[in-house]
């Protein structure tokens, strides 16, 4: 924990500083290459020594504000490469694939680190084709950090994984216009194919009109997923599929119109807008501890545009699925979930004819109105709403949900109550007769240690008052209880863990 705690409290500052740092860099400035092909490519790969070595590992490539680049090919780093947009305002620099003649090239396929910072990166190609996987992230363990970056239109996803252990970090960036409705599932922002992801930090972030999904994790654990004061506009299909998950935070977002598909009634016990899958039991057939927290976010639906739009046979998605659910109820936070309807300065209009035409099989599916590739690096959205909604002071530091760059506003400090700096196991577990609930706080704090049943109604306090920095143990005997699944809640201030135990009879 102590190493998520590290990432989250530098990961505001963390820009700041490498620019800083970077002074000392080998900095080259690569200028606009405007109908010349390749120019970037050649910079990043031709920059060697007459052995063939690197010149200097510790490069950035810096690019001209509005400028223009071309790529013959796909970018596929075998060594840390960072780049980067020129200080100043004005345009992001474009990097566009060039059509060589079937479009076929994706702009990055990492097999290292990968920095990038002040970008806008389409998959459209300058010949009207359409590429898929903006990233394609392709060496096991490494980082990849997109900050103030625009990734705009692509076939399947922004970020595909195939490669294992990656930590993933996407800050203040826009990510749009992701799939096609032709085939609406193929249209995620990351999409890991089932690889076992070490840290994923997703933080003050717009999405909009993606065909399907934000994230889906098709069942590698996550170890730590932060996704932090996110907007997110016309989400077809789902929110966030989660597959097993050590730790997560999921708090103050904003999601409008996810799941703006439907579902037929045969699919709708498959479709959530939110899914987290539990974690199991290990070889002992003990439950495997996970910490869920899924504070301060806002779900609405443009429901008067989008009722006109859905066949009668259509229905809205269920919010959560079931274990998402029990992490919720024994969480004790569902009074933080709302449901207000936001007005934004400028948005795209619910798809309706996209709706239509993926449920009518005699109309000619439609794509969302992506502009075409001769639109690029265009800013016509503007997702800041009245701050006289509840939602304009509704995270859990009283500031606007979602991403706070449309308010001009930084994250205020990490927010110290989403930080959980406590250990919270049981033992035995599974256990017949009692279990000690230990726990260990790291400075002086009001305590609450509570029990909830398997569907999460309370069933009493094991201890409440302040105690000071150390490890502590409680033992709980219960008594004319059922076998099953109970909860123990263990609340540091306003920091909540929740774990499972099971009792046997």
């Amino acid at each position: 924990m102590k190493k998520y705690y590290a990432i989250l409290l530098t990961l505001s500052a963390c820009f700041l500083v490498g620019i800083n740092q970077m002074l000392a860099q080998r900095m080259v400035f690569v200028p606009s290459s405007n109908a010349n092909v390749g120019v970037l490519n050649d910079s990043i790969f031709g920059d060697t020594t007459a052995m063939g070595q690197r010149i200097d590992s510790n490069t950035v490539y810096v690019l001209e504000r509005g400028g223009f680049y071309l790529l013959n090919g796909s970018i596929e780093n075998r060594f840390p490469l960072t780049i980067m947009a020129e200080d100043g305002t004005g345009a992001r620099p474009v990097l566009q694939p060039a059509d060589p003649g079937g479009g076929s090239s994706r702009p990055f396929r990492p097999r290292a680190d990968l920095t990038l910072k002040g970008l806008y990166v389409t998959s459209a190609d300058n010949g009207g084709g359409l590429n898929t996987r903006i990233v394609r992230v392709s060496g096991d363990g490494i980082t990849i950090s997109l900050d103030d970056c625009h990734l705009d239109n692509d076939g399947q996803s922004a970020f595909r994984l195939d490669a294992s252990d990656v930590t993933l970090k996407i800050t203040n960036s826009i990510i749009s216009n992701i799939g096609r409705n032709t085939s609406p599932d193929n249209g995620r922002v990351l999409d890991d194919r089932g690889n076992p992801i070490d840290t994923l930090i997703m933080e003050n972030n717009t999405f909009y009109n993606i065909t399907s999904s934000i994230i889906r994790d098709d069942g590698g654990i996550i170890n730590y997923l932060w996704y932090n004061h996110n907007t997110a506009v016309n989400i077809g299909q789902r929110g966030l599929e989660i597959g097993p998950v050590k730790e997560m935070r999921m708090t103050n977002n904003l999601f409008y119109n996810t799941g703006v598909l439907g579902a037929p009634p045969n699919d709708i016990d498959d479709l959530w807008i939110i899914k987290i899958d539990s974690l199991g039991s290990d070889s002992m057939g003990n439950p495997i501890s996970q910490s869920v927290d899924l504070r301060n976010n806002n779900f609405v639906l443009d429901t008067a545009n989008l009722d006109a739009a859905y066949p009668d046979t259509i229905n809205y998605l269920p919010l959560w699925n079931d274990d998402a659910q029990s992490f919720l109820t024994a969480q004790g936070v569902e009074s933080t979930i709302t449901s207000e309807l936001v007005t934004f300065d400028s948005m795209p209009s619910p798809p309706s004819d996209v709706i239509i035409s993926v449920y009518d099989t005699s109309a000619t599916p439609l794509d969302y109105d992506i502009g075409g590739a001769s639109v690029l690096n265009p800013l016509t959205f503007d997702f800041h709403y009245d701050t006289g909604d509840a939602s304009a002071t509704g995270s859990t530091a009283g500031q606007p949900l979602g991403d706070l760059n449309w308010w001009g506003q930084d994250i205020t400090a990490i927010d110290k109550d989403l930080v959980s700096n406590v250990k919270l196991t049981n033992f035995p577990n599974p256990f017949m007769e009692r279990t000690t609930i230990a726990y260990e706080i790291k400075q002086p704090a009001n305590i609450e240690l509570r029990l909830f049943n398997s569907v999460g109604q309370a069933m009493g306090v094991l201890y409440r008052g302040k105690q000071l920095a150390g490890e502590y143990k409680v033992q709980w005997t219960p008594s004319n209880l059922p076998a099953g699944i109970y909860y123990y809640q263990l609340k540091v201030d306003e920091v909540v863990t929740t774990n499972k135990m099971v009792l046997v009879r």
